[in-house]
């Protein structure tokens, strides 16, 4: 089994909402199973073990194709996945730390999976109508009985971190990390330094933003939440876009900068930070990997690039 160590010391995490298919819900198009294949297993080969997954990516869909793919190579992955947010039978979603309904997003995702345990488990949001410790305590006689080897909390606040704490250690905690959002406040993020709790960051190009394949222009397959969700129509994408464009016009490199810059900003964290990286093939994974070693040598057009555009 890989161990929480040798998580955080990976490149990065693979991003299961990019293996949503055409399940729908929070998901970003069609991909094959013999795409996910590769792309794992060229992953593994470079040290890129980890899959974050929901069941809420692809509704389930995600879950299942990698569950029948990891099924044959388990104890070389290391499988996260979530509860908080389910869906009703009209696809309406739902979120809720109902305790039995983390028992039964649980025990789902073990099977979807095709797995006997999850390698780390969080609790996807927070909820202002549940006591965090209520479905903490679910998490943790699953962890006794060896369903979850490692409880993690995502989106979360300082408040909900130390009452879950009561229950069980919290091993991993995941938040929005970018160029342009950190979901992690000042109070939050000195606690993550003091007590040593590894980060995971996920909008890491802010959904194509950053790296430049997000156009005002680009049309989106059906399957991919940003042809339709409201939130994405309601977000601020084209003032970010329009910084994004400032970006590579004054440095005339549009690909190469926008893909190191981001992985710079990851790793220049205040917190001991691994980025969460949806790839869709394997040439979007290899040119991760390739920008991943120009970050070393990046550090003084970060820091002019941060004082110019980002620093207000």
């Amino acid at each position: 089994m890989i161990n929480i160590a040798e998580v955080n010391q990976s490149p990065f995490i693979l991003g299961g909402a990019a293996f949503s298919g055409e399940g729908g819900g929070y998901g970003f198009g069609s991909i094959e199973n013999k795409d996910i294949e590769n792309i794992i297993r060229h992953a593994i080969d470079h040290e890129v073990s980890t899959i974050d997954l929901a069941p809420i990516y692809g509704f389930s869909h995600a879950e299942k194709s990698v569950g029948r793919i990891t099924s044959a190579f388990r104890d070389k992955v290391f499988l996260a996945s979530k509860s908080g947010v389910s869906w009703h039978s009209t696809k309406r979603v739902n979120m809720t730390n109902d305790p039995k309904v983390t028992k039964s997003m649980l025990e789902q995702s073990l099977r979807d999976l095709n797995t006997d345990y999850i390698d780390c488990y969080f609790i996807h949001w927070p909820d202002k109508n549940v006591d965090i410790r209520r479905p903490m305590e679910v998490l943790q006689r699953k962890k006794e009985l060896g369903q979850i080897r490692y409880i993690g909390l995502c989106n979360t606040t300082i408040e909900d971190l130390k009452l879950a704490s009561e229950i069980s250690e919290i091993s991993i905690i995941q938040s929005e990390y970018n160029l342009f959002r950190s979901g992690i406040d000042e109070k939050l993020g000195g606690l993550l330094v003091e007590k040593n709790i590894p980060v995971w960051g996920w909008g890491t190009f802010d959904k194509g933003i950053i790296s430049g394949s997000v156009t005002k222009d680009r049309l989106f397959e059906k399957n991919d939440c940003r042809s339709w969700a409201p939130w994405w129509k309601k977000s601020n994408k084209n003032q970010k876009i329009e910084k994004m464009d400032k970006v590579f016009s004054s440095l005339q490199n549009e690909e190469k900068i926008g893909v190191t810059l981001a992985l710079a900003h990851a790793k220049k964290s205040a917190f001991n930070l691994t980025p969460i990286i949806g790839t869709r093939s394997i040439e979007q994974l290899e040119n991760v990997l390739h920008h991943l070693t120009l970050v070393p040598d990046f550090t003084s057009q970060y820091e002019s690039i941060m004082e110019k555009y980002f620093n207000d």
